[in-house]
């Protein structure tokens, strides 16, 4: 795996978020889009959101403004299960999200890599 980006911001344990990125892939070529959901320490994928179809499904959703130039946007809806603390003794946990894409009849793949924090509020002074 590659190294992720990582994002500035955390999110607050529980608590409900989005994250959303670009590409230049038209949306209506799209085969597949899924992601993972890893914790960042152990690799292990969670709450079900492991390969997990996200093509306009399981919060996920992918526009495309036709430009120019093209950008096809994907947005992925998080809830409190995937800002869940799993490891009280952390002040900070991180997770990652793991897109991966195939277009041009399964061909071609893309994939985008983010690191982002949960803040653990029981930590929290």
């Amino acid at each position: 795996m590659t190294t992720p980006t990582l994002l500035p911001e955390t999110l607050i344990e529980g608590t409900t978020g989005h994250y959303d990125f670009t590409m230049d892939v038209d949306a209506a070529f799209l085969m597949t889009l899924t992601v993972s959901l890893l914790d960042a320490e152990t690799g292990v994928p969670l709450h079900g959101r492991d390969h997990q179809d996200i093509l306009n499904t399981n919060g996920g959703s992918v526009t495309t403004d036709q430009g120019p130039p093209l950008v096809t946007t994907i947005l992925l809806e998080l809830s409190p299960a995937d800002t869940s603390i799993l490891n009280e003794t952390r002040r900070v946990e991180y997770r990652i999200l793991d897109f991966r894409w195939t277009w041009d009849g399964g061909l071609r793949h893309g994939a985008h890599l983010v690191q982002f924090g949960i803040d653990n509020t029981a930590s929290v002074p």
